[in-house]
């Protein structure tokens, strides 16, 4: 949090909410663990393989996703390879203005990085074996910035709709050139109607738990966050599965509270899943029409 950051609200708002949100009653009407309305929409870039868009409150997340063929990793010959970036700009707020977004970028960048290192087939990207595979490069634009927490998890939420909205051509092997030779003759389909989907059944969406007092919030506004201790920003699949997690600022989570709060973002998770999916189903049964 920027040093600007924490005088945005007066000693009595911070008492105001957080009595609030001990009563389970938050300043814009929501209770402790609701989230305010997410929009999402798909294939939104059309240079890319995939994109997706989302609004969650006042944060807005545009991500777009590139399939390139390059050389995979020399200890993982026979894995694809996923690289995020993330520009967040003085466009996003003006307390970004010069270098200002880089700490919050990079955190996510990282945080993403770790999230979906075992969630993704990567050898469904391999192309030739130690030589030739599909890298996927995940940009993540923050228009809108709100607060840490909220866009964490809009971004996740980007990130997926993207994912399911990216196609990658297929490849078409020949026969190769001599007896005995290792190399492969392959071509990249040009045929927009040639391509394959991505296996997205073990991606996480971001789910962050933020303590105000001694109450767990999610989805809190900018004014919340500067009231509260700290925060916990969770990666967790469909079925409820944590696959990674990190503590944010500099507070102490108390791990009593937390094992009790904790069933309830993994339900939280496994129901935005869900709506996500048929939102998703049911814009691309649009685009399809």
């Amino acid at each position: 949090m920027s040093s600007s950051a924490t005088h945005l609200i007066s000693d009595s708002e911070r008492a105001f909410i957080i009595h609030s949100v001990q009563d389970n009653h938050r300043i814009d009407g929501r209770q402790c663990l609701d989230y305010r309305m997410i929009e999402v929409e798909t294939n939104k870039i059309s240079s890319c393989n995939g994109s997706g868009h989302v609004r969650l409150g006042n944060n807005e997340v545009l991500v777009g996703i590139k399939g390139e063929v390059e050389e995979p990793s020399p200890t993982r010959p026979k894995e694809g390879r996923i690289e995020f970036f993330v520009d967040l700009s003085a466009n996003a707020s003006p307390e970004f203005s010069g270098r200002g977004g880089e700490d919050i970028a990079e955190e996510l960048a990282i945080f993403c990085d770790h999230a979906y290192h075992d969630c993704l087939d990567l050898e469904s990207l391999c192309i030739v074996p130690g030589k030739q595979v599909w890298g996927l490069h995940i940009d993540i634009l923050v228009l809108e910035f709100g607060s840490r927490a909220s866009l964490f998890d809009a971004a996740g939420i980007a990130i997926k709709a993207a994912l399911y909205n990216t196609r990658l051509p297929k490849i078409d092997f020949g026969e190769q050139e001599e007896e005995g030779s290792d190399e492969e003759d392959y071509d990249i389909a040009d045929d927009p109607s040639s391509v394959f989907k991505l296996d997205i059944s073990r991606v996480p969406l971001f789910i962050t738990l933020t303590k105000i007092n001694a109450f767990y919030c999610v989805d809190v506004t900018q004014e919340e966050e500067i009231a509260s201790i700290s925060s916990m920003t969770l990666a967790i699949d469909s079925r409820g599965n944590v696959l990674h997690l990190k503590k944010f600022s500099g507070g102490s989570l108390n791990p009593e509270p937390f094992k009790d709060i904790l069933p309830r973002a993994q339900q939280i998770a496994i129901g935005m899943h869900s709506n996500l999916a048929q939102k998703l189903h049911q814009e691309l049964e649009i685009l399809e029409s």
